[in-house]
């Protein structure tokens, strides 16, 4: 009789979830001191958007939430304590769903996850084929961090400086040969499975690993696989992507005539590059999530205000159009705020884009004169200003 009640209680509480849109996603942490803050978000076009945050507390955390009422909801899960950031552990969910996860290490990357969406369940398979060696990582990764951070503190110096610099280019190419064995265990695990969104993901992300180490045997299997998949998900975002990573379009290099493409502002009207012809081009790729982006607005605006007679600063976002529209107006983006609704597979994928902020500096006549990545303080200044002569320039649109 007790049996019968709680499979009416379970079955009543599953169809009030469904009903709801809602989701439950439970987890058991061992051998972690309470106070640990994990924190779920959902992921919007590969922008993780905070849903909610719950503390550890007897080895305990909970999360009921609602879907976003369109099916199946990719998710990210992450954990943090004031010292310590975790890897992403990839979730997905649907109205109903009850989560299971367990643990007894801080290793969330790994964490077991129990579930019947059939996303996770392809996301478990592939894990099941390299668990260990991503254990072996995330430790390996947390102690290279560990050791950059205190040799960037200044903890070290003289002969125990050189001492710790070589043995963290040590770490560094451990984590490389462990990247590659994951690489190859996971790209055979895959090619038994159906292709589905948790399958893409992995696919990308093994993609993005195969080109930077550039094993020849991964890079191989890695495009052979690519034939296996089927045109619905090669049209997707992430096949695009996949794509863009292991067969390359050609990227505008130094000297070369500039890659254009439709590009949009806020109110949907359409511009190219070419219409700035006449002037030096600045070209920003950012994104809401980068601190580096937000840190270079000030020196751009700068620049965008001192040579605003021969220079236009064209800031592209690389963020789906919907974060894009409700960030810029936050940012402080003065001068021209574009998109080609392309993410990082359109204009920024012929730049070359693989981090942000990324910069592009066009020369008058629509030639590319300079390219880099990353901000610090006075840098965008002192391109801008080795490259603009003193002489008039004329001033275009």
């Amino acid at each position: 009789m007790r049996k019968q009640v709680l499979f009416i209680l379970s079955l009543f509480l599953a169809i009030n979830l469904h009903a709801e849109n809602k989701f439950v996603i439970e987890g058991r942490v061992a051998n972690v001191p309470d106070g640990l803050i994990v924190e779920l978000l959902r992921n919007e076009d590969n922008v993780g958007m905070l849903v909610a945050s719950d503390t550890l507390r007897n080895g305990k955390f909970r999360f009921e939430e609602e879907t976003s009422g369109n099916g199946t909801d990719w998710m990210f899960l992450t954990a943090r304590t004031e010292n310590y950031y975790s890897m992403i552990l990839y979730l997905w969910v649907r109205p109903g769903s009850s989560i299971r996860i367990s643990a007894d290490n801080l290793l969330v990357y790994t964490w077991n996850v129990e579930s019947d969406v059939p996303e996770q369940q392809t996301r478990s398979k592939i894990l099941a084929s390299s668990r260990d060696l991503w254990n072996e990582y995330q430790i390996l990764d947390g102690d290279y961090d560990s050791l950059r951070s205190r040799i960037k503190s200044g903890k070290y110096s003289g002969e125990e400086k050189k001492r710790q610099k070589a043995r963290l280019d040590s770490m560094k190419q451990a984590k490389s040969m462990l990247q590659d064995r994951i690489s190859a265990v996971e790209l055979e695990a895959m090619a038994k499975l159906d292709v589905d969104q948790a399958w893409m993901l992995n696919y990308v992300n093994t993609a993005y690993m195969v080109n930077i180490s550039k094993n020849k045997d991964n890079l191989e299997k890695a495009k052979a696989l690519y034939a296996y998949i089927p045109d619905v998900w090669r049209d997707s975002f992430s096949g695009r992507e996949a794509k863009n990573v292991l067969f390359p379009q050609h990227v505008v290099e130094v000297g070369e005539e500039a890659a254009d493409a439709d590009l949009y502002d806020i109110d949907g009207k359409l511009w190219h590059l070419s219409d700035f012809r006449g002037r030096y081009v600045l070209i920003d790729f950012w994104s809401r999530g980068c601190g580096p982006c937000k840190m270079a607005i000030p020196e751009i605006k700068e620049a965008a205000d001192k040579y605003k007679d021969r220079l236009v600063a064209v800031s592209i976002s690389v963020d789906n159009e919907k974060v894009w529209k409700e960030h810029s107006a936050t940012e402080g983006i003065t001068w021209m705020n574009l998109s080609d609704k392309n993410l990082n597979t359109g204009i920024a994928a012929k730049y070359g884009v693989r981090g942000i902020p990324s910069f592009v500096l066009l020369s008058p006549d629509g030639k590319v004169v300079k390219k880099w990545s990353g901000y610090s303080k006075g840098v965008i200044e002192k391109y801008i200003s080795e490259h603009i002569a003193t002489a008039d320039v004329p001033s275009g649109k």
